[in-house]
């Protein structure tokens, strides 16, 4: 029975032995396959968006209404004119409905060169844009710019076609021009037709057709001079501010016209303060005058002549001063007067006429480089006869809801835009700036001097046209230089990051492959310490299961002796234990010769075993990933510090064109500021003329003054029976009889004509 206790031991071990690859976690019996190669090759196709010309245009566009938008008009015009001639990009309209295409591109360029007061330019995109169908949809936005820089280059019979085809909430400002416009052509009639319009659809221009109305009223038929006055009372009397101040100055004037003088004095002594008080305040020394107020209209002059000595009328007011001394008998005092007054013009024309050349030769350059020409623009300025427009006119809604996109939140601009007056204080303002750049001596009555010919203001509005052009050249040109320098800024920035960026991950690769080495290494005597261990159990198990069969040889041997010897003396039962036995030992024995059979196999599916090699293998992989990754460094980093002091070492061969782009532009606007230079000199040296003959009359009227002092002393008149023989030379009336109208704002009865929009 010894035997058979042996044998529960050994049955131990081959349950262990038998059965180990059951024991394997099925994740680690998976090795990667070709599959898995050909999954990991495959590119990720979504990561790489497709080229799509029409939604690259499309988001071109709306960047550049967004630059309108933000009132960025230069930065909006230099994406679009880029745009534009973009020799890819627009060579097809964009599906109808889907895309902004190149029709909004070109309304939206029309509208940049509006809001930057290019209007050739303007006028040559926007007017062929009219005809097309595509564009229907800011027709009607163009049609008023256009109408509104028709009239501003004096083409009356286009700005009147233009005006009749603007409809909707833009028809008030529309009837406004059309009426100024057939004014102009002294279609009197029509223009009180269309200021009747713009006066009944109400808003900012109501007040001022009303007050145009009347002038057509009274410039088509100078019997209705009565009713135009009664109408411009009503006005002064209804509104406030600006419109109530030019309907009482008009009225002012038309009453003295008409002879009734303390009217006049009474209307233009209501126009006090703001920007018309100049020619109020002569009116009514005229009027003051004629009603025979010597010392109130003596006090009117003089005033006028030292609160606005830059007007051309100072001298007569001067003049009209010392007549007065003369009405009241102060034989010396003017006697004296005149004589200063003469003195001071003869020493005036001296010093105009020595200095002409060099002074008017200066004053224009300083007037081009302050881009301050146009002031030579401005007809009477001390009568409000320019009127002024912003150049954007609409409102940021309307001009997204032309181009099919909604804002929200969005800050407008005016829907109607007010009509502003060039005022005396505008011009004295910009005057002023210039300070010391003007020439010495320069007379400053030639700003407020308006004798430009039409011909000749046309050439002049052609230059300083030019100049506008190049002025904006030159800034989008600097503007591209500038963009090209900070993308070259921020290139070198980002090579210079990228180069740290790659250091600090070579550092990395080098941390990582000193560790890796160490775990090879480590690999490497664990292999070999795990095939020792291998053999040493394999030898053990092969030992115990050789043990085992020999044991289970040597039991069956015992039963099959035990039987013989016993033979017939066993009973049944013991035969059967002894069956038993039998069987168990042979079991046994096969069990031992199952383990040495499958010992190798068995030891080959153990995870360590497996696993080993995979480790080994990745292990060699990583290996030479980093060292293929850290030669991709060195080149990378090799490429980055090529490119990286070639950008240092000099500009790029972009910044250089773009700055012969510049060089180019200044050269051209160089050469329009020379014409518009020698353009305004020329106006200059022609109101020098006629200022001259202004001054050398008025010297006259002065020494005639004296003269007539000099002789009423003599023979003796008393005081209040002085009467100067001829006069002062002045116009009897001053600005209130001799002025002519160009703009209505400060009208009488003589011929006029209406107001430029600026």
């Amino acid at each position: 029975m010894a035997i058979i206790s042996r044998l529960p031991g050994l049955l131990l071990l081959a349950a262990i032995a038998v059965p180990i690859s059951a024991q394997v976690p099925a994740d680690t019996m998976r090795r990667p396959g070709a599959a898995d190669s050909v999954r990991s090759a495959v590119p990720d196709s979504a990561m790489t968006p497709m080229a799509d010309q029409s939604r690259g245009v499309d988001a071109e566009v709306r960047a550049g209404l967004f630059d309108l938008i933000a009132d960025r008009p230069l930065v909006a015009l230099s994406r679009l004119e880029w745009l534009r001639g973009s020799p890819v990009a627009l060579t097809t309209e964009a599906a109808p409905g889907a895309f902004l295409g190149r029709q909004d591109v070109l309304f939206l360029l029309a509208q940049s060169y509006y809001r930057l007061g290019m209007t050739e330019s303007f006028t040559s995109v926007a007017q062929p844009l009219l005809g097309g169908a595509a564009s229907a949809r800011y027709a009607s936005l163009l049609r008023l710019q256009l109408m509104i820089a028709a009239y501003r280059r004096g083409n009356f019979t286009q700005a009147l076609t233009l005006a009749g085809s603007v409809e909707g909430n833009d028809r008030a400002l529309a009837s406004l021009v059309s009426g100024l416009a057939n004014y102009s052509a002294r279609n009197y009639q029509g223009a009180r037709s269309a200021f009747e319009v713009a006066r009944a659809a109400g808003g900012p221009y109501s007040g001022y057709a009303r007050y145009m109305a009347a002038l057509a009223l009274m410039a088509g038929d100078t019997t209705q001079s009565q009713a135009a006055a009664d109408e411009l009372r009503a006005l002064g009397t209804d509104t406030q501010g600006e419109i109530a101040a030019q309907a009482n100055l008009t009225a002012a004037r038309i009453a003295y016209q008409r002879g009734d003088f303390p009217a006049a004095s009474n209307l233009a002594a209501s126009v006090t303060a703001g920007d018309l008080a100049a020619p109020a305040l002569l009116t009514r020394g005229w009027a003051l005058y004629k009603s025979s107020q010597w010392d109130a209209a003596a006090t009117a002059f003089r005033d006028f002549a030292s609160r606005y000595p830059q007007l051309p009328e100072r001298d007569e007011a001067r003049l009209m001063a010392g007549q007065v001394l003369l009405q009241n008998g102060r034989i010396d005092e003017a006697g004296q007067y005149f004589q200063s007054i003469a003195d001071s013009i003869s020493s005036e024309v001296a010093s105009l006429q020595s200095s002409a050349s060099s002074t008017m030769a200066q004053t224009a350059r300083a007037l081009v480089a302050a881009r301050a020409a146009g002031l030579l623009f401005v007809d009477d300025p001390a009568s409000g006869k320019t009127l002024v427009l912003p150049d954007a006119i609409g409102d940021i809604s309307a001009l997204a809801s032309a181009m099919g996109v909604t804002t929200q939140g969005s800050s407008t601009l005016a829907v109607a835009p007010a009509l502003r007056v060039v005022s005396l204080r505008d011009v004295d303002a910009r005057v002023n700036a210039l300070g010391g750049q003007i020439g010495a001596g320069f007379p400053m009555r030639l700003m407020y001097l308006d004798v430009t010919a039409t011909p000749e203001r046309g050439g002049l509005t052609q230059r300083t046209q030019s100049l506008r052009q190049a002025d904006v050249a030159v800034s989008i040109a600097q503007f591209r230089l500038q963009e090209a320098l900070d993308a070259q800024v921020a290139k070198i920035a980002l090579i210079q990051r990228l180069q740290q960026i790659l250091a600090e991950e070579r550092t990395r690769l080098e941390a990582l492959g000193i560790r890796l080495a160490a775990t090879r290494d480590t690999l490497a005597r664990l292999s070999a310490t795990i095939a020792e261990n291998q053999a040493s159990l394999k030898d053990l198990m092969r030992g115990s299961a050789e043990s085992m069969r020999l044991l289970a040889a040597e039991n069956q041997a015992r039963l099959d002796s035990l039987r013989g010897s016993l033979g017939t003396v066993l009973a049944a039962d013991d035969v059967a234990v002894l069956g038993i036995e039998s069987q168990t030992a042979n079991l046994y024995r096969q069990m031992a010769e199952t383990v040495v059979a499958n010992l190798d196999a068995t030891f080959a599916r153990h995870p360590v075993l497996r696993l080993q090699d995979s480790v080994r293998l990745h292990a060699e992989r990583t290996q030479s990933l980093i060292a293929e990754t850290q030669g991709l460094i060195t080149s990378t980093s090799q490429i980055l510090g090529e490119e990286l002091t070639r950008l240092q070492g000099g500009e790029s061969d972009q910044v250089r064109s773009m700055r012969s782009a510049v060089a180019t532009a200044e050269g051209l606007r160089t050469a329009a500021e020379t014409q518009l230079v020698s353009a305004v000199e020329g106006e200059l040296r022609a109101r020098s003329t006629q200022l001259l003959a202004i001054m050398r009359h008025d010297g006259e009227a002065a020494v005639f003054g004296a003269a007539s002092a000099s002789f009423f002393k003599a023979v003796g008149t008393t005081a209040g029976t002085a009467r100067p023989p001829g006069g002062t030379g002045a116009s009897e009336g001053g600005t209130a009889e001799s002025t002519q109208l160009s703009v209505p704002a400060t009208t009488q009865t003589t011929s006029s004509t209406p107001p430029s929009p600026r």
